[in-house]
């Protein structure tokens, strides 16, 4: 079940959508959920990891097959919208009621499969994403290291500084 706060409130009728729950332990079993949302859109959406970053807030980061996944943050620069999978990065601030607690969300990748695959929030307060991809156009920043695929499938690594929505 969703709950009312939920920032997704229906499911996105695709194969499969990614959710996020809040459960305090400490509540009685009929009312330790606090926070229930599905987070996708008509496609199969799969989340892999999430990260607190505050007091309520998670991003969260998988990858979605869907055209209308909920985007609220434009893709960065070079962003392809692949056939296949692409990564995903959301952060949900569950003390916010509604879309509204969708406080960011977009896609990444290039022209074939990306996956997000861990989150971590860093002591600094960046988010940094790491993940796979397939793709030999993947968005890189001129600093990146390893700025082309080599083999068929890679690793990347993202780094969100500051936070988004912060």
């Amino acid at each position: 079940p969703v709950t009312a706060n939920a920032a997704q409130a229906g499911f996105g009728r695709g194969a499969s959508d990614a959710f996020l729950l809040r459960v305090d332990p400490s509540r009685p079993p009929e009312d330790f959920l606090v926070y229930s949302t599905y987070l996708g859109g008509g496609g199969a959406d799969v989340a892999y990891d999430l990260a607190l970053v505050g007091p309520g807030r998670a991003a969260v980061t998988g990858y979605t097959l869907s055209d209308n996944f909920p985007i609220f943050a434009p893709a960065p620069a070079g962003y392809s919208r692949a056939a296949m999978a692409d990564a995903f990065v959301s952060i949900v601030d569950t003390t916010i009621p509604g879309v509204s607690g969708l406080q960011f969300s977009t896609y990444f990748g290039g022209s074939h499969q990306d996956i997000g695959v861990k989150a971590l929030a860093a002591p600094d307060g960046s988010l940094y994403v790491a993940g796979t991809t397939m793709s030999r156009n993947l968005p890189v920043t001129d600093a990146s290291t390893k700025p082309s695929l080599i083999g068929s499938t890679s690793a990347f690594l993202l780094r969100f500084d500051p936070l988004p929505s912060d």
